[in-house]
């Protein structure tokens, strides 16, 4: 009884979490290649089920974006974060900067997950503060015992909801048996040897926008206000499509 009147509900997740599970099938082979290639578990690219529920275009109300949800702050330390281009909204980008955030969250609070990812929410110095505070690297403890202005319900409750997320995810048989992954979104990463305005780059690439969008969704307001993509950007191309543009270049 005293577990049941401590359950917290709130309406409408479940379906928002099965909008997700179905998005997430475009993204997670690849976030799961580059987890695996920085010797991250694949279990932590999961983490968007928590912060967006795969929507691309997320955006809080104090400037998180993309499936990510990062701060524009923290972008700027791992991407570029401008007012032509915000790579946080790119899933591959935003992707690799999220595990190069986490591995150094791993690595400064002791090798604990618990505590890194925490520290995604809460910030790694927080962190700090709460176990000298409390006295200890429990993650469990911490969140019984530590109270502070910003260690509010949702960093004390992080961690144990991407636990969920994660246990939602590898039962959705059981819980969306009818459930349908999107396909997977292949592609190959290319650096441009030129710049290009967006619709050269479509005429280039023989790409419609709602495809190179797909693939490259931070580029949405280079096309719409017309700004000019700069050479060595890299973009993300089908393969056929990545074969048009180096055929081309090579033609010239």
């Amino acid at each position: 009884l005293t577990a049941a009147n401590s359950v917290r509900v709130q309406t409408g997740q479940k379906d928002f979490f099965e909008n997700g599970l179905s998005i997430s099938g475009r993204y997670l082979d690849g976030m799961e290649e580059i987890f695996r290639a920085k010797g991250l578990p694949i279990e932590l690219t999961r983490l968007p089920f928590v912060e967006s529920s795969f929507v691309i275009g997320a955006t809080s109300k104090v400037g998180a974006a993309g499936i990510w949800q990062f701060m524009p702050t923290i972008g700027r330390q791992f991407m570029t974060v401008t007012d032509r281009i915000d790579e946080r909204r790119s899933p591959w980008k935003a992707t690799e900067a999220a595990a190069k955030l986490l591995k150094e969250n791993h690595l400064i609070l002791h090798r604990k997950w618990g505590l890194a990812l925490t520290a995604y929410n809460h910030g790694p110095g927080g962190v700090r503060r709460a176990m000298q505070a409390i006295g200890t690297k429990d993650i469990a403890k911490i969140v019984k015992s530590y109270r502070s202005k910003n260690f509010d319900f949702a960093s004390a409750n992080f961690f144990t909801c991407f636990l969920a997320a994660l246990h939602a995810q590898m039962y959705r048989d059981i819980l969306w048996p009818d459930h349908v992954y999107e396909p997977a979104l292949i592609s190959d990463s290319l650096r441009l040897q030129k710049s290009y305005k967006p619709k050269q780059l479509l005429a280039a690439t023989g790409l419609s926008l709602e495809q190179l969008l797909l693939y490259n969704p931070e580029l949405d307001r280079s096309y719409n206000r017309n700004y000019i993509i700069p050479k060595g950007y890299r973009v993300f191309l089908p393969s056929e499509a990545k074969m048009v543009l180096q055929n081309a270049i090579a033609s010239k």
